[in-house]
């Protein structure tokens, strides 16, 4: 067991903003991945997951400062939830609403309700295994490493208990001394530019589109999964000079050009998640967000060499600096707002959500793949908002989220449309998901 000292478990921005959402500041966002098994797992071997996961970084409980300004601390969540298990058979047609129903099981990371494990089963004989995390209490990263050291024996990362001393008070005040200090020096620094003629856009908000998409009352998040077969993608991929990931991000890219989310003659933004997360890392969240625009004549087209090379601009202008060594004492806009209220931050303008977000979690160990000890069929991913509400509809103004999972010579692709007025049902993407990898040649079973 490896426990993690104290200093090294306060909440980041990240974790805080996630965690604000359970405060009305948002809508909360969980995290889910789905084992599909060609067997049915044994109600041991569930047991065993479940009490494996609950020594690790998942079980998390998130505290309140003591002390005004300092950050929230994570400490351990000293109880393990119980297992869902579906208790009738499920037909393929009852899967999508199966794995949509779980992800909107009741979380709340204050009260160390972080995680839940459900499993149903098939009824051509095979079963579904699901894992949900609130976004506050683990990125997929997070989430990836907790499952592999729970069925590989490696040893888990353990929060420390609750810490209810007059040392954690006196942390609280050095740490609530340091974030002051921190937007001392950023103000400082950022009069300075002004005063220099230097202007910068770090930290700025778009205002929401004023007549961006609305959700109609009891609207639900439209998903798919589709499972491919890795060698059809990587030969579509190959055939167009790219790869698995240029030719997901296209996908992506082509979904929101056909559903008419964005226009077809412009440029189309997508947001690539990428990890920085270290060995033994005991944070929540640790992705950063590189941006790549893709020409839509080239989609149009089916040539993913530009793409490629735009993607790879695009990590290499994220950079790979290393974020996992303690804290940035250098200060941001984000240090203040973490200090903020719930008051005033609700008040600020929230940024529009990209038009596409293509997460490709890449090829999964196989410790991870196996989570009860048979290798899956194959497994989604998926992460989104537990409810969707008018309000948070028109802030994000609409797009496509889409996940990519490769593991047993299956790659899986889950998409969910965010934008009610042209994606409005599950089955309006089932066509467009159809269509979009009928153009690569690709064939797909749909759960």
């Amino acid at each position: 067991m490896m426990t993690i000292d104290h200093a090294t478990v306060r909440l980041t921005f990240g974790d805080d903003l996630f965690l604000r959402r359970h405060r009305s500041v948002g809508t909360p966002i969980v995290n889910q991945f789905v084992w599909r098994l060609d067997d049915v797992a044994p109600t041991s071997a569930l047991v065993r997951l479940r009490d494996e996961l609950a020594r690790g970084a998942l079980s998390r409980r998130a505290d309140r400062p003591r002390v005004p300004g300092a950050r929230g601390r994570w400490s351990r969540a000293p109880h393990a939830p119980p297992i869902d298990v579906e208790p009738t058979v499920l037909q393929d047609c009852d899967v999508v609403d199966w794995l949509r129903a779980n992800h909107t099981a009741p979380l709340h990371p204050g009260r160390g309700e972080s995680w839940r494990l459900a499993s149903a089963r098939l009824s051509d004989g095979g079963s579904l295994l699901s894992l949900i995390v609130d976004h506050a209490v683990a990125d997929g990263g997070a989430m990836v490493d907790a499952v592999e050291r729970a069925t590989s024996g490696r040893a888990p990362l353990t929060l420390p208990d609750r810490d209810g001393t007059w040392g954690a008070l006196r942390a609280d005040l050095e740490d609530a001394t340091r974030q002051v200090r921190a937007v001392v020096r950023w103000g400082a620094t950022s009069a300075l530019r002004r005063r220099g003629g230097a202007t910068s856009s770090a930290g700025a908000t778009p205002a929401p589109t004023p007549d961006g998409p609305t959700a109609p009352e009891g609207w639900v998040v439209p998903t798919v999964v589709a499972e491919c077969r890795t060698a059809d993608v990587e030969a579509a991929a190959a055939r167009h000079g790219g790869t698995l990931n240029t030719w997901f991000v296209a996908l992506g890219a082509s979904l929101v050009v056909t559903a008419g989310i964005t226009d077809e003659d412009g440029p189309v933004v997508v947001a690539l998640p990428v990890t920085a997360r270290g060995a033994d890392d005991p944070r929540a969240n640790a992705t950063r967000i590189a941006r790549v625009a893709v020409d839509p004549r080239d989609l149009r087209r089916h040539d993913l060499a530009p793409l490629r090379a735009g993607c790879r601009q695009a990590y290499a202008e994220l950079g790979t600096r290393d974020t996992s060594a303690g804290d940035d004492d250098s200060g941001s806009l984000l240090t203040l707002v973490q200090m903020l209220p719930d008051a005033l931050v609700r008040r600020l303008p929230v940024p529009t959500g990209p038009r596409v977000l293509a997460s490709n979690l890449g090829t999964m160990s196989p410790a991870f793949s196996a989570p009860t000890g048979t290798p899956a069929r194959s497994i989604a991913a998926l992460a989104g908002h537990r409810v969707v509400d008018d309000a948070e509809i028109r802030a994000l103004g609409g797009g496509l989220t889409a996940w990519a999972c490769t593991s047993g010579g299956r790659t899986t692709v889950t998409v969910a449309a965010l934008d009610p007025a042209r994606v409005p049902d599950d089955e309006t993407l089932r066509d467009l998901v159809r269509s979009g990898l009928a153009a690569w040649h690709v064939e797909a079973r749909l759960w």
